[in-house]
């Protein structure tokens, strides 16, 4: 994780947490570009909220409490449309800052060309670029598939 590795991550309760404190153990990363302003970033940020709250540790991965993390990474216009709508519809996931140079590195590294992406990594191998299909379709099962990656 090259480009967020020294990064300071903000939760939506504004606390901040180093990236490589954050990331340290965690199996898989997936790095969510999305924008309050996208309808569909709208639509699909409360389907993933609720797969990043459900207790897939339990269903899918028992053994392992650092399976997954989620970094928010924004395309909002300004900090506060960003702290509003993670306030909104958001999961208690981690988010880089608005305006951080990382978020550039990041979308030009992924090839990102649209929103909402969901982009999963092990280390710093792409498991897959498109996440939102996974999480769509198959729901907390699909962490058995990116496991599968590492």
């Amino acid at each position: 994780m090259e480009h967020i590795r020294d990064v300071q991550l903000v939760k939506k309760d504004g606390t901040c947490i180093s990236s490589s404190e954050a990331l340290d153990k965690k199996k898989l990363v997936g790095f969510y570009f999305s924008a309050h302003w996208c309808p569909p970033c709208r639509q699909f940020t409360p389907v993933l909220a609720q797969f990043y709250e459900v207790p897939f540790i339990t269903e899918v991965h028992s053994e392992d409490e650092d399976c997954l993390e989620i970094i928010f990474v924004s395309s909002d216009r300004s900090a506060g449309d960003m702290k509003s709508y993670m306030d909104e519809s958001h999961g208690d996931w981690l988010a880089i800052p608005h305006g951080d140079g990382a978020v550039g590195k990041l979308m030009k590294g992924f090839e990102v060309r649209g929103i909402p992406k969901l982009v999963i990594v092990v280390k710093d191998k792409v498991v897959t670029l498109e996440g939102r299909e996974g999480v769509t379709r198959m729901g907390p099962v699909v962490i058995k598939e990116w496991l599968k990656q590492q």
